[in-house]
């Protein structure tokens, strides 16, 4: 499962490669949806900061 480090300066290119929607950004996080995350690894290889990690 994902996780969001504090790199994140919450650009929204996670959540555009995100083929399941699992991903979320609101005003003070990133949220990673546990249920409808598939582990595909898309958002680890789009993020330019390098903030989500497995």
């Amino acid at each position: 499962m994902p996780t969001v480090n504090e790199h994140c300066n919450k650009c929204g290119q996670c959540v555009d490669a995100c083929p399941a929607g699992a991903i979320q950004i609101t005003e003070d996080q990133v949220i990673i949806d546990a249920d409808n995350c598939v582990e595909c690894g898309f958002c680890i290889d789009e993020c330019p900061q390098k903030a989500i990690e497995e």
